[in-house]
This record gives C-alpha cells, structure tokens and sequence, in this order.
C-alpha cells in the first residue's frame, strides 16, 4: 500500500475530514499546521515525497508511527477488512482514544487469564451495585 492510501485509509477510518487532520498537526512545537492543500496532495498522489517533518507531524496527529508510512508490512488493525468491517464506529473510536487503553489492557489480561465473558460482566454488576451504595 503506498504512502497516499495508508493516510486516507488512516484519516478516514479516525473519522477525520482533512480539515480535522490539519488542525491536530498543530503542536507547541510546530504551531504552523501541515494545510489541507498537502494533505489533498499527498492523499491524491501528487505529491509523492512529502517530507520526514510533514509524515512526522501527520503520524503523531494520527498516533501511529511513522514506519507505518515506509514499511510494507506495517498495518493498523483498520487494515484488515475482515476486522474493519466488523467493528463499529464506536469499537473504532474506544480503540483510537489513549484514555481507553488501561481498559482495553484489563480485557487483554481477562482473556489472556481465559476469565469468561460472563464472570467479567458479573463482576462489573457488582461493582457497580457497590458504588453506588456508597
């Protein structure tokens, strides 16, 4: 896959408009945003070589790395259709947002344990009885 079809599948499937992208490369750093103009061009393949400093600040707006432009083999999970077709907008979401992932490492850690489905959403009910008795 090359560099214009990893940024529009990794745009589209945050559910950013390129407006949207340009705004989340600004940084501290680098109050200048990368313009939706590069974007387009990037995405559309007119512009071929955007720079280490343009896939830098796109890769930390998106939150992969940037070897995931370069490498042949580097995919998100969104890349693989038969899973992408299967999550919904908000498994989607719940997966991209940093705030997330002590959750979704407790799930890792319950499956990894082989702890059921069951006993972890039983375990919730009662520790959501409890505090609300508090």
């Amino acid at each position: 896959m090359e560099i214009k079809d990893k940024l529009y599948n990794l745009r589209n499937n945050r559910g950013l408009s390129m407006d949207d992208l340009s705004l989340k490369t600004i940084t501290s750093e680098c109050p200048k945003a990368v313009s939706t103009n590069t974007i387009a061009e990037i995405e559309s393949g007119k512009r071929q070589s955007p720079g280490i400093k343009v896939i830098e600040r796109l890769t930390t707006a998106l939150n992969v790395s940037p070897m995931y432009f370069f490498s042949e083999n580097a995919r998100t999970v969104f890349d693989i259709s038969e899973v992408n077709e299967v999550l919904t907008d908000e498994i989607k979401q719940m997966l991209l947002d940093k705030e997330t992932l002590p959750y979704l490492l407790l799930a890792k850690k319950a499956y990894t344990d082989q702890i059921p489905p069951d006993i972890v959403e039983e375990l919730l009910k009662t520790i959501t009885k409890v505090r609300n008795m508090q």
